[in-house]
C-alpha cells in the first residue's frame, strides 16, 4: 500500500482544478512533497499517534490558502495605564 501511495504522488505531485475538478475554488494549486524524517522525528510522530513504529511515508502539503472570512469579529484592545504613571495607592482608590 505504501508503494502505491508513493507511486501515485510521484505521478501526481500537485493538484489543480484541471486534474481534480472537485478542488475547492479558493485553492489554485495544492502541492505535495515527500518529507524525509529522521529517526527522532519519526519516533515523535509515531508517539503522537499513540503507536509504535510502523512503515510509513510523510508528505508536506504546500500552498494552502487561508480564508479571509475565518475571523468572526474584532474586539477592541484593552486600554490601560501607561508605564510611566504611578499606580494609585489603596487609600486613593478608596476615595474614588
Amino acid at each position: 500500500m505504501i508503494a502505491r501511495t508513493i507511486g501515485f504522488f510521484q505521478q501526481t505531485p500537485y493538484f489543480t482544478r484541471e486534474n481534480m475538478p472537485d478542488l475547492d475554488p479558493a485553492i489554485n494549486k495544492l502541492t505535495l512533497e515527500m518529507v524525509n524524517l529522521d529517526l527522532t522525528q519519526t519516533n515523535y510522530l509515531m508517539g503522537l499517534m499513540g503507536t509504535k513504529y510502523l512503515p510509513s511515508v510523510a508528505y508536506r502539503i504546500r500552498m494552502i490558502p487561508f480564508r479571509s472570512d475565518a475571523i468572526s469579529g474584532v474586539v477592541a484592545s484593552v486600554q490601560g495605564r501607561g508605564l510611566n504613571e504611578e499606580p494609585l495607592s489603596a487609600s486613593r482608590e478608596a476615595d474614588k
